[in-house]
Order: C-alpha cells, then sequence, then structure tokens
C-alpha cells in the first residue's frame, strides 16, 4: 500500500505549522517515492519505535506505555478483524 503525495504534502505542512513558533533544533522530513515507497508497514514502525523513545506523559507524570497494534492490509480485513474482536464477543 502506497502513501499518496497529497498525504505527504499535508503532514509537512502540519508539522511546519506545529513548530513555526517554537525555536527547535528538530527537523522534520516524509518523504516517499515511486521507487522507494514508504508503506504502511515502516510507518507503523516508525511510529511505535518513535513513542517508545519518547513516551506522552499523563497527568499523574508518569510514561504512558504503548502496545505494537495491528496493520491491516485491507477493509475487508478491518471489517472481519472487527467482527471477530469486538461483534462476537457480544453475541455470545
Amino acid at each position: 500500500m502506497q502513501i499518496p503525495a497529497d498525504m505527504v504534502v499535508n503532514a509537512i505542512i502540519v508539522a511546519m505549522v506545529a513548530r513555526a513558533k517554537q525555536h527547535s533544533e528538530i527537523i522534520y522530513h516524509l518523504g516517499s517515492s515511486f521507487r522507494n515507497p514508504v508503506n504502511m508497514s515502516n510507518l507503523h514502525d516508525f511510529t511505535f519505535r518513535y513513542f517508545s523513545e519518547h513516551p506522552w506523559i499523563n497527568k499523574e507524570g508518569e510514561s504512558v506505555k504503548i502496545g505494537k497494534g495491528i496493520v491491516l492490509s485491507s477493509m475487508a480485513k478491518f471489517y472481519t478483524y472487527m467482527a471477530i474482536r469486538f461483534l462476537l464477543p457480544l453475541k455470545v
């Protein structure tokens, strides 16, 4: 699954606006190409790694632990997962 270019551009613009009034040495770069596309699996891994190394802090000042989660490759698999995971237990 490839990420459309407009989503990449929108993500870059949002990152720029979010940091516009802050002095920061952080540089955001999100890119993709036809030859070497960023796929959902990579994005999932990058996100998990980032939030594992830079956890959110809750109201009590404790870091929020995150799970790896799952990536489903199609809407059909999503609907099947939701039915098995959430609907089926409600019917039992």
